[in-house]
């Protein structure tokens, strides 16, 4: 006989982030599928990566990859915040006696954007580098794109922590780009069993 092992809390906060999209979206007119929902200046949306597996001579397990909670504002030309955190692998149950990973929650951005000018932007938080081991929508599986590259073995840290000059001066009036500065170590990093490296 096999047993089952639930993990409640996982399922507590998977519910209520389920609940809380499924109550939102019945009541919100304009909300699409995949748009998020707009919250008065806030925009609120996130994702889930719900993992299953049965490998031969281990435990089957139902886990949580990623969920993910994205929030960010346009409110002025001084406050424009966005967050984005997540909960990582977490198993939600299991088979057979082997210990449960409760999972790990991570702050993965947070910054505030301030309008210099149409065309320039500083961002000042956790935010992600401009080249690393990421994409726009950096969820399983990772794909290069065409505006933000790829690199292999974890080159370059995944995130800069200080300020950023963005600009961006439009379609045919010249290139975009962006300079940072990351003055000590990274805020609030992934734990280890996560990311085992980490950059200065």
């Amino acid at each position: 006989m096999t047993s089952v092992k639930i993990k409640r809390t996982s399922l507590c906060g998977l519910s209520f982030l389920l609940g809380l999209a499924l109550a939102s979206s019945c009541r919100a007119d304009d909300y699409h599928p995949g748009q998020g929902l707009r919250a008065g200046d806030f925009l609120v949306s996130g994702y889930a990566n719900v993992v299953a597996e049965s490998p031969q001579g281990s435990p089957a397990q139902l886990s949580i990859d990623d969920l993910s909670l994205f929030v960010s504002g346009r409110v002025n030309r001084w406050l424009n915040p966005f967050l984005e955190t997540e909960v990582s692998s977490a198993t939600l149950l299991q088979s057979g006696d082997a210990a449960i990973d409760r999972g790990h929650f991570v702050m993965e951005r947070f910054y505030d954007d301030i309008g210099l000018s149409a065309e320039d932007t500083l961002r000042v938080g956790k935010i992600l580098a401009p080249v690393g081991d990421w994409n726009l929508i950096h969820a399983a599986p990772l794909v290069p794109t065409t505006t933000r590259p790829l690199t292999t073995q974890r080159g370059f840290s995944e995130y800069a922590n200080g300020l950023s000059w963005l600009r961006d001066p439009g379609p045919g009036a010249g290139p975009d780009w962006q300079i940072y500065w990351q003055p000590g170590r990274e805020w609030l990093p992934k734990p280890a069993s996560i990311a085992p490296e980490h950059f200065r």
